[in-house]
């Protein structure tokens, strides 16, 4: 209930000065809060019109696109928070994640390698790479990849599950 309160606090704010960039980054990440997708993703983008040099809130803005499982806009934004700001890893990982949804498994593993070259303990980067190698049928890469993932986040069940399948499918290439 706080949480919606705050979001009509800060609509009312907005009425009053609606080129303020940073009441449209608060509210959208109120609707986040609140899982209001679409509605994060309306007020990030009023807010980046205004005021589009920070990649933190290009990353959201990707991040929720990947929540809607629309990966087209989801690359279009993390690729400009890369632009600017390339050596924001967590962008690298999101950007590892729609491309991978999108079937790009190349350029998945490029992003992931991007990703890890800035934080090796990114075990989400980690498995999107092991994730894009299976699809490729590069099982020795994947389990590779995939155990890296293992070792930093021992529990990551995705992970497990996906090693467990990389065995069985290179088991049944190699017979």
């Amino acid at each position: 209930m706080a949480i919606n309160i705050n979001s009509d606090l800060i609509k009312k704010r907005l009425e009053k000065d609606p080129q303020d960039s940073e009441l449209w980054f608060e509210l959208a990440y109120q609707f986040f809060q609140e899982e209001q997708h679409k509605l994060a993703i309306d007020a990030y983008k009023k807010g980046l019109v205004i005021k589009s040099d920070n990649p933190i809130h290009w990353h959201n803005l990707g991040f929720l696109y990947i929540e809607i499982e629309d990966y087209n806009n989801a690359i279009i934004t993390l690729s400009k928070a890369l632009e600017l700001n390339p050596n924001l890893s967590i962008a690298w990982t999101e950007l590892s994640t729609a491309l991978l949804e999108n079937g790009d498994f190349q350029e998945s593993i490029q992003a992931c390698k991007k990703a890890i070259e800035l934080n090796s303990r990114d075990e989400v980067a980690w498995t999107n790479q092991g994730s894009s190698y299976f699809n490729m049928g590069l099982y020795d890469n994947a389990i590779k990849s995939l155990n890296n993932a293992l070792d930093i986040v021992p529990s990551l069940e995705f992970a497990k599950t996906l090693l467990k399948l990389t065995f069985k499918a290179k088991d049944q290439k190699s017979q």
